[in-house]
C-alpha cells in the first residue's frame, strides 16, 4: 500500500519529477504477517498530512497572482489530527494472486476556500479542507505459462 502524500513543488508541472521522489516521509507502525501463501498488513499513521503544494507566490502555484492584496495558507480550524489507517490481505492460489485491502484516511488533495482576513492592508486566507474518504478495493493476478 503506498499512502504517503506527496511534495507537489518544483518540476511536478514540468512532468521532470520522479514519482518515487515525490513521496513524503511519514511517521507509522506497518504490521506485516507473512505465511507461504498468505500475507497481512496492517497500517496506522499518526496523523493526517496533506500533498504539499507550491507556496503562496511561487511560479508553480496553481492560482493566478490576481495583483490585488496578498494570499496566505492557513489550515482549517477545525481539521482534526485524525490518524489514518487500513488493513490488507493477500492470498496465493497457484498461479493466482488475490488481495483485499481497506483505508481510511483523510484526502490527501485539499480544497481550498479563500476568506478576506482584513481589509487594510488587503490580505486573502486560503483554508485548507481535508475530507475523510473510505478506499476498499481489491486485485486479482494470474501468473500464465
Amino acid at each position: 500500500m503506498l499512502v504517503n502524500p506527496k511534495d507537489l513543488r518544483e518540476n511536478v508541472l514540468t512532468g521532470l519529477a520522479d514519482q518515487a521522489d515525490l513521496r513524503k516521509p511519514i511517521p507509522m507502525v506497518n504490521l506485516q504477517w507473512l505465511g507461504e501463501n498468505t500475507s497481512l498488513q496492517a497500517i496506522y499513521s499518526l496523523g493526517p498530512t496533506i500533498n504539499r503544494i507550491p507556496d503562496v507566490g511561487s511560479p508553480y502555484f496553481p492560482m493566478p497572482n490576481i495583483g490585488v492584496g496578498t494570499f496566505r495558507q492557513v489550515e482549517k480550524p477545525n481539521t482534526r489530527p485524525d490518524a489514518d489507517w487500513g488493513a490488507r490481505g493477500a492470498h496465493n492460489f497457484g498461479n493466482l494472486d488475490m488481495s483485499l485491502f481497506w483505508f481510511s484516511h483523510r484526502d490527501r488533495t485539499p480544497y481550498f476556500e479563500a476568506a478576506v482576513a482584513s481589509l487594510a492592508p488587503l490580505v486573502t486566507e486560503l483554508r485548507a479542507f481535508q475530507e475523510r474518504t473510505q478506499v476498499i478495493g481489491g486485485t486479482m493476478t494470474w501468473a500464465g505459462g
